[in-house]
């Protein structure tokens, strides 16, 4: 029970950040990029449905970006972030990664429990580390193929 309450809290937790995060829920907008550092660009942002700029907001992803340069947005509070595919595959196989591990671990010690068998945590714990490199490599694949071709 704790097990599944956990991979639902992840879920619920981590789920909408990674949306946000990846460009994929936000008020859409562009932003007139004014200066950049090496980690982050700050600029204007004006949504989509303004004509006159509404916030100075940061960045999040500096790839590319040059200063006087504007760029399609999603704004969370005071930062924006470009859609990008790769980032919501590679941080929702993360989440898919802890909440599969979390199953084959509570289902593990649920069928050890019904056949009153002694606990075994190494082996169930191996068991959740062995399906989470199985469901993730794949995964990890899939995010660094998009993260190329972007």
């Amino acid at each position: 029970m704790v097990v599944a309450a956990l991979a639902v809290g992840l879920v619920l937790l981590f789920g909408p950040r990674a949306l946000v995060l990846s460009g994929y829920t936000g008020e859409p907008g562009t932003v007139a990029v004014s200066e950049c550092g090496p980690r982050v660009c700050q600029g204007e942002f004006t949504p989509d449905d303004a004509l006159e700029p509404a916030t100075r907001v940061t960045v999040g992803d500096v790839y590319g970006i040059t200063p006087g340069q504007r760029i399609t947005v999603y704004r969370d509070g005071a930062t924006v972030n470009q859609r990008a595919g790769w980032r919501l595959v590679l941080m929702l196989s993360a989440l898919l990664i802890g909440v599969a591990a979390l199953g084959v671990i509570a289902v593990s010690l649920w069928v050890r429990a019904v056949r009153r068998e002694p606990w075994g945590t190494w082996e169930v714990l191996g068991r959740g580390f062995t399906t989470a490199l199985g469901v993730g490599i794949p995964l990890l694949v899939l995010a660094l193929v998009l993260y190329l071709l972007r």
